[in-house]
């Protein structure tokens, strides 16, 4: 999660830094003009590397924290723990055959005007993932109610197989805001059992 590290131990001056007490900066107080001018160009140069690193980390960040705004302009989870989301009230569908996710939980029922039935969420829907939740850490649907609410209107990837009839279904993958103001039961306005 974060800023790629890959070359963490990759030096970030190619000789190293240098300033400090080396035996080279002990002596210039014996120094003459031409090796003081000498030095100092060398720490100009020493320092424009370092402001040049610096940049480059200023701008890695800046980055990271643009990719978690959504499009409104609010802070969402990280892209790192949720894939980038369709835009808003977009649905993007696949076939069976493309599906990566293995359902862990089913919808039982939606409330009419719920977060949940705004974001298309239907009943018989099954879910693969709910943000960063899959079938291998869900713990018994736990781990959803957490997401739920720490992704208060915030939106929220879920992928769901949804069956249109016996032998043909699609995924598709859903943002899900959770709310408090939507006039009814929960965050979600839906019921979700385990498989």
């Amino acid at each position: 999660m974060g800023i790629p590290m890959d070359d963490i131990h990759t030096p970030t001056v190619p000789s190293g830094p240098v300033s400090g007490s080396s035996s080279t900066n002990a002596n210039l107080s014996k120094a003459g003009l031409t090796q003081l001018f000498d030095e100092k160009e060398r720490l100009e140069a020493e320092l424009k590397v370092l402001g040049e690193v610096l940049k480059s980390v200023e701008e890695g960040i800046a980055a990271y924290f643009a990719s978690i705004k959504d499009t409104d302009g609010n802070a969402s989870t990280p892209l790192a723990i949720r894939p980038p989301a369709p835009a808003a009230g977009e649905v993007e569908g696949r076939t069976q055959g493309e599906t990566d996710g293995i359902p862990f939980a089913k919808v039982n029922s939606v409330a009419d005007g719920s977060p949940a039935a705004k974001a298309g969420l239907k009943a018989g829907d099954k879910v693969c993932n709910f943000g960063n939740i899959t079938w291998a850490n869900h713990e018994n649907l736990t781990k959803i109610a957490t997401v739920i609410t720490n992704n208060v209107e915030l939106p929220v990837l879920v992928k769901v197989i949804r069956s249109s009839s016996e032998e043909e279904s699609s995924q598709l993958t859903l943002r899900l805001t959770p709310s408090r103001d939507w006039g009814g039961r929960g965050l979600l306005g839906c019921h979700l059992l385990p498989l």
